[in-house]
């Protein structure tokens, strides 16, 4: 087995980090603090399509993208650890491929709805809880990441807790 991530990236001083004031679970610090405690817990996973680590070009993948579902930016459910050739690349099957090659666009998102369908309904689901309030909980993502980092946990306990799929077997 792999050696945990922890060992292989020191635990941010993020997660021991306390507003200086009260803030509304709202606040830009939260989302913040809590989207810089996933990227860096997701650089240090395997790609969940080839298990290939070329870190630190490793990246959390947004599923749904940060400019359009902005809320959904900290949110675990929303982001996926890829390499670098799977994340933006030249390659046939990738997240943002370059030269806008639509087809490794169509085909990787296709590959998520029929290996994740559970994963991007619920993605879709927090983003619609979340409209009539028009306002996105951020503490909670951000504690959701403190406590993940401060129990060490894996990447597949990580979606078991959150009742997703990490990468289901094909």
């Amino acid at each position: 087995m792999a050696k945990n991530f922890a060992q292989k990236m020191k635990t941010p001083a993020l997660v021991e980090w306390e507003p200086k004031r009260p803030l509304t679970p709202h606040s830009a610090q939260y989302k913040q603090a809590a989207l810089e405690l996933a990227m860096r817990y997701m650089r240090a996973k395997p790609c969940i399509f080839c298990g290939g680590m070329d870190t630190p070009d490793s990246v959390g993948h947004h599923i749904y993208i940060r400019k359009k579902y902005s809320k959904l930016v900290a949110t675990p459910q929303n982001i996926i650890p890829l390499c670098r050739k799977h994340h933006c690349s030249g390659h046939e099957f990738c997240a943002h491929p370059l030269n806008n090659d639509t087809q490794a666009a169509a085909l990787f998102w296709t590959t998520l709805q029929r290996y994740m369908p559970n994963r991007l309904a619920e993605i879709i689901r927090l983003h619609f809880k979340d409209l009539p309030a028009g306002k996105h909980d951020y503490k909670s993502d951000f504690e959701f990441w403190v406590d993940v980092w401060k129990k060490d946990m894996d990447y597949e306990y990580v979606c078991k807790k959150l009742g997703i799929e990490a990468w289901p077997e094909s």
